[in-house]
């Protein structure tokens, strides 16, 4: 599988939120952000201007730091393990 670019995850989660964890393959997550997104608009809209303001910024910065993370896990599940021989020696922490 082709690794994943953090910062590209990042900057599509910038402009829609959800859509850096799509690019990532975390398609559940993704879900979960544009549901929220359409939440707080809602109550940016319909409730209180201030309360979904805030929230809304929230689950952006939110968004984007978890696109980030996301393809930076992804790319360390996917790196090859190192195996290390049978006879290296082992250090004792004491």
């Amino acid at each position: 599988m082709a690794r994943k670019n953090p910062y590209i995850a990042a900057l599509l989660s910038f402009f829609i939120s959800g859509l850096g964890q799509f690019y990532v393959g975390d398609v559940m997550k993704g879900l979960v952000f544009i549901i929220f997104e359409f939440m707080t608009a809602f109550i940016l809209v319909n409730v209180n201007y201030t309360a979904g303001g805030i929230l809304n910024l929230f689950v952006g910065v939110w968004s984007i730091f978890d696109a980030y993370r996301s393809a930076q896990r992804k790319n360390l599940n996917e790196a090859p393990k190192t195996q290390v021989h049978p006879t290296a020696p082992k250090l004792k922490v004491y």
